[in-house]
């Protein structure tokens, strides 16, 4: 099940094209439109699958390099999607305005129009506009669960006059959305307050990189002479805590890809931790360096020896390294 087939867009669509996308195949197979389909669902859930996964850079970035998602659709809701995305269109009126694509619906969506617009119809309970605020976090304290305070002015109707008060936000950083519910701006026309929305984004890392919500990414560099005969380094993690990896000689051959997981120690969410991938670089040598070793033995007959491989390099010998945690790859 290719996504972006799903979605009949390529892997160079632009979020734009995805969501546009997925918007009008939405539509086309909402079940409210297509009762007499019992398969309209089950379409209807992929394609929502399918735009969750390529609507999140990060996420799309990890199903591109590994072809899964990694999501748990045990509790999943299609309808959530459909329902968070279409909302915030309003009425008739701001849907075919000049910033909206109207191509997308066609001329008769049914049941599916009451839906999503007969309470801004009605009249019924008309929310003010949400607030999106972004911040731009250090990865060094979003794993280490710190919070940060945050005060922002919102409109208050105090004594039929309307004002501006600071009201402070407690944020945990390691959440990659928070959201305050009817905390938004009170203003005239409108019974009920939106919501505050924080939006937490990673500031660039020399060393990790978020690869999906929780997990983390790292490379390392190794040689030859590392791959058939095993390997120990040391690293600082985000806490500065000083972690050791072991690797067993061939190992990366065996497993059949140079990644390696660390469970539990990539970024937090609520009481559990996503994990740390490590991909490993290989510096293979130059030509004129193998021959060298290699000189006077048959190389296609495996004729070698163990100590051909010794002079490649011996960066990697570590002795005295202080560690707090150690990770073998028994379990990659």
């Amino acid at each position: 099940m290719d996504y972006y087939d799903i979605l009949g867009v390529s892997k160079k669509s632009s979020d734009i094209e995805i969501k546009k996308a997925y918007k009008k195949l939405a539509i086309k197979h909402h079940p409210d439109k297509n009762p007499d389909n019992p398969n309209s669902e089950e379409k209807f859930k992929e394609i929502a699958k399918a735009y969750q996964t390529l609507s999140d850079k990060s996420k799309r970035r990890m199903y591109d390099l590994t072809g899964s998602d990694n999501n748990d659709y045990n509790n999943f809701d299609p309808f959530n999607i459909f329902n968070n995305l279409f909302s915030r269109m309003g009425n008739f009126g701001s849907v075919f305005n000049s910033n909206f694509d109207s191509s997308i619906f066609d001329s008769n969506l049914g049941d599916i129009k009451v839906k999503l617009f007969t309470s801004n119809i009605d009249n019924e309970e008309k929310k003010s506009p949400d607030i999106y605020y972004n911040l731009n976090i250090k990865l060094e304290d979003i794993y280490m669960k710190k919070i940060k305070k945050l005060t922002l002015k919102h409109k208050r109707c105090i004594h039929n006059k309307y004002t501006e008060i600071p009201i402070e936000y407690i944020i945990p950083l390691h959440m990659k959305e928070t959201i305050f519910y009817e905390e938004a701006h009170e203003l005239r026309n409108y019974n009920k307050k939106g919501d505050v929305i924080i939006n937490i984004y990673d500031k660039e890392h020399q060393k990790f990189k978020r690869i999906n919500n929780h997990d983390l990414m790292m490379s390392h560099t190794i040689n030859l002479y590392d791959v058939y005969k095993g390997f120990t380094f040391c690293f600082n993690h985000l806490d500065d805590k000083i972690i050791e990896v072991k690797s067993r000689p061939e190992s990366l051959i065996e497993q059949g890809h140079f990644y390696q997981k660390l469970e539990g120690m990539g970024l937090p969410n609520e009481d559990i931790r996503g994990d740390l991938f490590i991909r490993y670089i290989v510096n293979f040598p130059r030509i004129e360096k193998i021959e060298k070793l290699c000189d006077g033995h048959n190389y296609e007959n495996n004729d070698y020896y163990e100590n051909d491989f010794t002079n490649l390099d011996n960066h990697f010998e570590l002795k005295n390294c202080p560690y707090e945690n150690v990770y073998y790859d028994d379990n990659v």
